[in-house]
């Protein structure tokens, strides 16, 4: 079932056409929106909404600022982060989309299409969402991670955060040599 806030109607639109129409629109993201590494906020968000009615079919462009959450892929804390979605979709007639079929366009099957009363931009929407969140986020472009000796995130970490390496073969006597220091034999 369509969520109602992305269906528009466009009766009046087609009535025009080549008038452009534009609207404030609030649209209600699901939590459904969302990958393996990301996912958008579940929120009430104002778009601004083009809609231009050309041939039987509808322009539509969409601009939507949406926050999304994921846990930062190098040093592992949780952000908050905002991404621009825009959307410019042409929406044609289903009678158009079966002529295309039948003439053995098969790409015409994938079409986005309208009923002449409304159309619904969460298909299109969700699917740009989506390709816009980052494979493997970050919460900063100059994140450095973790420490791989401690695991404390480097941020957190003083400038000159190091840890004392000692070749394997020698842990022995480093042993031997604090045994001593302590008065011990």
């Amino acid at each position: 079932m369509p969520n109602s806030s992305f269906v528009l109607p466009v009766t009046e639109l087609l009535r025009n056409p080549q008038v452009p129409q534009y609207r404030e629109c609030v649209f209600e993201i699901p939590e459904s929106w969302e990958t393996e590494y990301a996912s958008y906020l579940a929120e009430s968000v104002g778009a601004d909404v083009s809609l231009t009615a050309s041939d039987g079919g509808i322009l539509a462009s969409v601009s939507l600022p949406l926050q999304w959450t994921a846990q930062c892929s190098r040093c592992a804390t949780d952000f908050v982060d905002t991404l621009e979605v825009s959307l410019n979709e042409y929406y044609t007639t289903e009678a158009k989309v079966v002529n295309a079929l039948s003439e053995g366009d098969e790409e015409a099957s994938e079409w986005p299409t309208h009923d002449g009363f409304q159309i619904d931009l969460e298909p299109r929407l969700r699917e740009e969402a989506i390709l816009a969140l980052p494979l493997l986020p970050l919460c900063d472009s100059d994140c450095e991670g973790l420490c791989p000796d401690c695991g404390f995130p480097y941020e957190e970490l003083e400038a000159d955060h190091s840890h004392e390496e000692i070749d394997p073969r020698f842990a022995k006597l480093q042993m031997l040599f604090k045994g001593n220091k302590d008065g011990q034999e």
